[in-house]
């Protein structure tokens, strides 16, 4: 809506009212009365009087002339409002009103389509806006969905898939690296005695001191029910031998009931393998620290066994 327009009054002379059209480039002038609009004068209607000037015709005055079939809207109303009135009555031209009538404003098409125009910008950014908001909540759902396809939902350490992807890694740089396996000794017992729900906790609670000790030194995986893998990728600048001893330490130091355990209390056996051959197939990696465990298990448990005959076959 513009708010520059220009009025005069009913009594003004015509010629005084067309030359203020010509001087100031009008489209047209509202005719008021008190302050109130009584009509409007037009480009359209300036020129149709010329023609009936030259045709003979005598000059009107200033009120026979004006079109006086105004159409008003109240300037609060929204564009959309004064648009509908604008199409409904077929004019050009809308007069603005306040709540006492008094004339304010004024709309015509070019308002209109400006107004338009940048509603629809509005829109627009709002749209992109919902829209952003919408591809970062899906990029961080995805996120987090690729995330938990990844970690274990009991110890929230990396799963098998996790495991894989990181011993696949491992086996192609061309660093070596090592995977320690810890297995809870006599566990199955521990559930059976206690029932599942306290064995859950105490694994929960290995894993997080096995966390703990590692720290950054090494990768920890759910590889099974009540086994834990830890791979040390950075292996010639880790002491995993005293880091392995540790992490036994630590879970005996948490000194977590098992009665029918011969220790009296949880433990853990370890069993460590290290590839120095790029290229090595992780697996085969993976099956000499479980059977090292194995053997850790098989000499009493709460120990650490590596092995070290096939360090010496490949020396």
């Amino acid at each position: 809506m513009s708010t520059n327009i220009t009025s005069v009054a009913l009594d003004t002379p015509l010629v005084e009212a067309a030359n203020i059209m010509r001087q100031q480039h009008l489209s047209s002038i509202v005719i008021v009365e008190k302050g109130l609009p009584v009509g409007i004068v037009t480009e359209q209607d300036m020129s149709d009087l010329c023609a009936r000037l030259l045709a003979g015709a005598r000059p009107p005055a200033l009120k026979e002339l004006m079109n006086t079939k105004i159409v008003t809207i109240n300037s609060s109303k929204p564009c959309e409002k004064a648009a509908l009135q604008m199409q409904r009555h077929k004019t050009q031209h809308l007069i603005a009103t306040d709540y006492d009538g008094l004339l304010c404003g004024l709309f015509n098409r070019a308002d209109l389509l400006r107004a338009r125009g940048l509603e629809m910008e509005r829109q627009y950014n709002e749209t992109s806006q919902r829209v952003f908001a919408l591809n970062q909540t899906l990029e961080e759902t995805q996120a987090a969905l690729q995330s938990s396809l990844r970690e274990d939902p009991l110890l929230g350490i990396g799963n098998r898939i996790a495991m894989d992807e990181a011993l696949t890694a491992a086996a192609t740089a061309d660093t070596p690296y090592s995977i320690a396996v810890l297995d809870i000794d006599h566990f199955k017992r521990y559930n059976d005695y206690y029932n599942h729900a306290q064995g859950n906790q105490a694994l929960i609670r290995v894993c997080q001191a096995t966390q703990m000790i590692l720290g950054e030194h090494a990768q920890i995986f759910r590889q099974s029910g009540n086994t834990l893998l830890a791979l040390f990728v950075d292996d010639e600048h880790i002491d995993k031998h005293l880091l392995a001893n540790t992490v036994l330490q630590g879970v005996s130091a948490l000194s977590i009931e098992h009665a029918t355990a011969p220790l009296g209390k949880l433990s853990a056996s370890i069993g460590l393998a290290c590839c120095f051959t790029q290229g090595t197939e992780p697996n085969h990696v993976v099956f000499r620290a479980l059977s090292a465990r194995e053997l850790a298990k098989h000499n009493g448990g709460n120990q650490l066994f590596e092995d070290t005959d096939h360090q010496q076959r490949a020396a």
